[in-house]
């Protein structure tokens, strides 16, 4: 029986570490294509920044998507606890 246990307890650790990166990934593909954005908007390319400096940028992004999301993802479990139901 413990041994089971432990055997599902990594299977969870493995998937969930799979979802955090699924995660990740995503995240950073849209703080990347967020960022290019934002050099059309001031008239730059890519090459003018050294990749230190792109990935101060996406970091930046990234966490601005990450507050942005905090106060969506609040309000939806906000909305749930009193029965709303969010449509998206």
């Amino acid at each position: 029986m413990k041994e089971f246990l432990n055997k599902t307890l990594d299977k969870l650790k493995i998937s969930q570490d799979y979802v955090v990166s699924k995660y990740r990934y995503h995240l950073r593909k849209l703080a990347i294509k967020k960022v290019k954005e934002n050099l059309v908007e001031m008239k730059r390319v890519e090459t003018d920044f050294t990749k230190d400096e792109m990935r101060v940028l996406i970091k930046k992004e990234e966490k601005k998507i990450i507050k942005s999301m905090g106060a969506s993802v609040s309000l939806g479990v906000i909305a749930s606890v009193f029965g709303l139901s969010t449509f998206r």
